[in-house]
């Protein structure tokens, strides 16, 4: 990464100035009773128009399906998002293009209106996705969310003050982290989501695809907060980390759907060039366990969420730590 990585909110539109929300009420915005012989795909494809968006359904409804999509009750009721302009309501055969979706035009405020929120007569309420195991930015188990979340609640709190209530909010709890840019965020099954990183997007030569992507089809906030990306080994591991070239052949360890551009930033090219093995078990604290048993050299991950597990897995005495930017400092 470069010297610090920064966390922010992204979204696929900006939101709080003009979000256009599909006015089908019919078949999506609304919750759905599920009824004998549904399925996923085939409430998908009425809806969307391919059955394949099943998957956008499923994820904004991990709090009612559990982890389980094979199984719907006759009964149940499921939220059913709406993903773009012009919807794809019963009745369209077509889903709205990628193209459409993914990249709307950007809103700009000028003038008095600059300092002001904005809300168009479309707009009832923003959905925030976030989600647990990012200490102590989000997790429920955390008083008021975690940080980040307690800072959203305060800044909607005040949006909701200012527009007499006009704008709500909620915020959603969606445990699969690589699930929430594509295709929840890309899709706009949900708003806006936190907290995410933030490329250079400014030197797009030095990024991968897969950062470019994410600065193509995503707008990002000012930055909510700044911190180090550390290697955290175990004390008695010979890795030092000084330059680049020392993580070749050595094997590191983040959790699936945590961002990973920063491996192959500047030419780099660690994984895209097959020159370091690298894990993504689902959680922090499996890294952390593979890191403990000897089967990674190195846990990589921001420094806060990082002690976090250190301290709740009581490896303090076994892990030191190591600025993971270190080799990017004279580029970065």
């Amino acid at each position: 990464m470069l010297t610090r990585s920064i966390l922010c909110v992204v979204s696929a539109a900006l939101v709080l100035i003009h979000l256009d929300r599909p006015t089908h009420a019919q078949s999506c915005g609304v919750d759905y009773v599920i009824k004998q012989g549904d399925s996923l795909s085939a409430i998908a494809k009425n809806v969307y128009g391919k059955s394949s968006s099943w998957t956008v359904i499923f994820y904004a409804n991990q709090d009612r399906l559990g982890q389980n999509a094979s199984i719907v009750v006759p009964g149940q009721s499921i939220r059913i998002p709406c993903l773009s302009k012009g919807g794809t309501g019963a009745g369209t055969t077509e889903p709205a293009s990628d193209a459409a979706r993914l990249d709307p035009p950007a809103a700009t405020v000028t003038g008095d209106d600059a300092n002001r929120i904005v809300v168009s007569g479309l707009i009832k309420r923003i959905d925030f996705l976030t989600a647990d195991d990012y200490r102590p930015f989000t997790d429920r188990s955390l008083p008021n969310g975690g940080m980040l979340t307690d800072v959203v609640n305060a800044a909607m709190g005040l949006v909701k003050a200012e527009t007499s209530g006009k704008l709500d909010y909620n915020i959603n709890w969606v445990n699969d982290w690589s699930a929430h840019l594509n295709p929840l965020l890309a899709s706009r099954a949900f708003d806006m989501g936190f907290p995410w990183f933030e490329p250079p997007c400014n030197e797009p030569d030095a990024l991968n695809e897969s950062a470019r992507s994410r600065c193509r089809k995503f707008f990002f906030s000012k930055p909510l907060f700044e911190m180090l990306i550390l290697f955290f080994t175990r004390k008695d591991s010979e890795f030092k980390f000084t330059k680049d070239s020392d993580a070749v052949g050595k094997s590191f360890c983040r959790p699936a759907g945590y961002f990973s551009f920063d491996m192959d930033i500047y030419g780099r090219n660690w994984i895209k060039e097959n020159k370091i093995t690298f894990l993504r078990p689902q959680s922090v604290e499996d890294c952390f366990r593979l890191l403990e048993e000897g089967a990674v050299d190195a846990v990589t991950i921001n420094e806060f969420t990082g002690r976090a597990a250190v301290v709740s897995l009581n490896l303090k005495d076994k892990v030191r730590t190591t600025d993971a930017s270190v080799g990017l400092d004279a580029r970065g």
